[in-house]
């Protein structure tokens, strides 16, 4: 009997004393068994394939070269310890174009992973993937305008090279203007009140005083003729502005203008044709009558 549960005990008749005959039962079946044995063992050369499992029984196989091949056995430091979130992976099912990411600590899914998004995360750094996305680089000027919290109706303006601010829309009515250091746009009042005159008969050498009712004395003064007749071109109607005041020339043709808070002081020539006009038609200078005509007044505060 060579080996009984991994144990090899020699047969009773082995043994042999001094002046005894060795018989044939005592030598062969031993030498049998022991043949038996070390060809059932585990030869150190590797001459030897295993022909069944080998039960560890809890032991180690120490100093084992590292697995090179598919079908060698694996160290322990080539194996990723097992782990919650590994086993969460590896019960994924993958497809073309997909990776996993983490849902939990012990969880996981699968996402897509475009061409798009493989074209930049493959970017080395920060200017190639501004360039795959076609962002603008940072700068200080967009520094200072992300250091800016607008809210709607704020204008930008630059305070330097580079800086930018913000100025806070103006009320209803106000216009831009420069400030008076011309270093920053501002709200100024606009124009909040206006006048407009009914139509004037122009008399030679004539006045005009027209209450505007502004309250102060107007920042803008307009003067329009308005055609009573057809003449020189014009349809009655049309209306010809005259721009602002002062149109007096050397033979006394024209008009003078003059406000304060409280009236409009209209002084005509003190020629029979108090106005000189260019021919709608023709651009000819012409000397027009008064009656063709009435004088519409405005004023802007």
């Amino acid at each position: 009997m060579p080996r009984s549960g991994g144990i090899f005990t020699l047969i009773a008749s082995y043994f042999a004393t001094p002046g005894q005959t060795i018989r044939t039962e005592q030598h062969n079946p031993v030498l049998e068994d022991i043949a038996t044995a070390l060809t059932g063992s585990v030869a150190r050369d590797g001459s030897s394939p295993m022909l069944g499992n080998l039960p560890m029984n809890g032991r180690k196989i120490t100093n084992l070269g590292p697995a090179t091949q598919a079908s060698d056995a694996p160290r322990f430091d080539q194996v990723l310890p097992s782990s919650p979130y590994l086993n969460a992976v590896s019960g994924l099912t993958l497809a073309a174009d997909r990776i996993p990411y983490a849902t939990g600590p012990t969880t996981a899914a699968i996402t897509p992973l475009t061409v798009f998004g493989r074209s930049l995360i493959d970017d080395a750094n920060a200017t190639a993937g501004r360039a795959t996305l076609g962002a603008q680089a940072a700068g200080a000027t967009l520094t200072s305008l992300e250091g800016l919290s607008l809210v709607a109706g704020d204008i930008l303006y630059a305070t330097g090279p580079d800086t930018l601010a913000r100025l806070p829309k103006g009320t209803a009515g106000q216009v831009i203007a420069q400030n008076a250091g011309l270093t920053a746009p501002e709200w100024v009042n606009g124009f909040s009140k206006s006048y407009e005159s009914s139509a004037q008969t122009i008399t030679t050498s004539g006045a005009l005083t027209l209450a505007h009712g502004l309250g102060v004395a107007p920042k803008l003064l307009t003067a329009k003729l308005v055609a009573t007749t057809t003449n020189n071109g014009y349809s009655i109607g049309d209306v010809l502005e005259m721009g602002f005041s002062g149109r007096l020339d050397s033979t006394g043709r024209g008009m003078s203008v003059v406000s304060d808070a409280t009236n409009i002081y209209i002084r005509f020539g003190d020629q029979t044709n108090v106005f000189s006009i260019l021919n709608k038609s023709t651009g000819a200078g012409v000397l027009t009558l008064n009656t063709s005509w009435n004088l519409v007044m405005g004023a802007f505060a």
